[in-house]
């Protein structure tokens, strides 16, 4: 079956849009077509509040917040997270990150386990920054962080560590999409199968991508923040030029070789 992907709503901010977008091509590379059934969820509207996304696998569920912020981020179960010394604000009532993602999560809990059965321990949450992050959860304690991830889009694989375990059988996770009412939301993947979106990057893919190697040199002398953030604009044009083949690659060596070797 491999992963499928549902979006009940378009969602209101461009940022939000990429990394859903990033999301699924992660997901994708990971489960592809396989015979491993995965779900990626987008706006999902649960016991009162909605979800800018959930993943639904053999591992469980896992809820998404996306926060488009970056820098030095400074996670706290007691008061507001600030990144580079300014508070992070957002959500609704402009909660802090880890009320609103332990209302979100509590809220898909219940509703989870209302409609699907499902055991509070096979629930579990990420919260996403968009932009390039150093990430201090020092002031998290233990038995949130067995819940609870932070990230941002550049270490998404961190999500490997929620997706590890085998809780469900395959039939079961199969049963979700029509349990959860969403089998009329699906998405194709056929024409967007690497998670990049044509419309993220034309007509002004190359302004874009020129921007993002300006903001890039102002990390210097950082040289492993620049080291990165040339990487993250390399895999986009590797994307891009890839995005019309149906062709399945296996990591970038795999793309780069082609796109030398046919054009």
């Amino acid at each position: 079956m491999g992963l499928k992907v549902y979006k009940i709503s378009e969602f209101d901010h461009t940022a939000e849009r990429k990394q859903f977008e990033s999301v699924k091509a992660f997901l994708y590379e990971k489960y592809g077509d396989s015979n491993q059934p995965c779900f990626l969820i987008g706006n999902y509207n649960i016991e009162g509040v909605e979800l800018d996304a959930m993943i639904a696998s053999q591992s469980g569920f896992c809820i998404l917040e996306f926060k488009n912020w970056g820098g030095n981020i400074i996670a706290s179960e007691n008061g507001s997270w600030t990144a580079d010394g300014n508070i992070i604000e957002g959500g609704a009532a402009n909660k802090t990150p880890f009320t609103q993602i332990r209302l979100n999560k509590s809220r898909a809990t219940k509703g989870l386990g209302r409609l699907l059965g499902v055991s509070p321990s096979s629930v579990c949450a990420s919260i996403i920054f968009y932009e390039d992050s150093n990430i201090d959860i020092s002031l998290l304690s233990k038995t949130v962080l067995k819940w609870l991830s932070v990230m941002d889009n550049a270490h998404l694989s961190d999500l490997n560590k929620r997706l590890r375990d085998h809780l469900f059988e395959p039939d079961f996770v199969a049963s979700i999409p029509q349990k959860l009412g969403i089998a009329n939301f699906e998405e194709g993947l056929s024409d967007d199968k690497n998670g990049i979106a044509n419309e993220v990057y034309e007509p002004e893919a190359a302004t874009i991508m020129y921007e993002e190697l300006e903001r890039t040199l102002e990390k210097i002398p950082d040289y492993m923040a620049v080291y990165t953030g040339f990487g993250r604009v390399l895999q986009k044009c590797l994307e891009q030029k890839i995005n019309s083949t149906r062709l399945n690659f296996c990591g970038s060596f795999a793309k780069m070789d082609y796109l030398l070797k046919e054009h």
